[in-house]
């Protein structure tokens, strides 16, 4: 899941240069970088007790999004990334602060009310995810994802 994240990013022009000083770094051996270093965490086997870490690499790619979302404050994608990487790391609080702020830039993003919704619930709130869940269907009335989601909180 963590690859065609970092390839998105990798191509939109916006962040190319980005992802060429962080290979850079990850050359020249930083922790920090999410590089070439990177690609082998990226691809980690859950049946391989020697494989890379797992955490480390979503850890990884998080720090990179967080200092794309600094060159691009505005930037709903990037908001919505962040939202989708901290929900899979369980930090409920930052993944619906992210997409709240994407949903500033794109109010009428169907998908971005679905996922807040989905957050919401993960962090134990299925109550407040019925709202986000319902304004997801006014928007795209057939969209199965929040109809099953919508029936999941009932």
């Amino acid at each position: 899941a963590l690859r065609p994240l970092r390839r998105w990013l990798e191509a939109h022009p916006e962040f190319q240069q980005l992802c060429a000083e962080d290979a850079a770094a990850a050359v020249r051996g930083e922790a920090s970088a999410v590089g070439p270093s990177a690609d082998a965490a990226l691809e980690y086997s859950a049946g391989s007790a020697e494989g890379p870490n797992p955490f480390a690499a979503h850890a990884r790619l998080a720090s990179l999004f967080q200092r794309a979302l600094r060159l691009a404050p505005r930037n709903a994608d990037v908001r919505a990334v962040l939202g989708v990487l901290y929900n899979l790391s369980h930090e409920y609080e930052e993944a619906a602060a992210n997409f709240e702020a994407a949903l500033e830039l794109r109010p009428d993003d169907y998908r971005l009310w679905n996922k807040l919704g989905a957050t919401l619930a993960n962090a134990l709130q299925p109550e407040r995810a019925l709202n986000h869940y319902v304004r997801a269907l006014e928007l795209q009335p057939h969209y199965a994802r929040a109809l099953t989601n919508l029936g999941i909180s009932y």
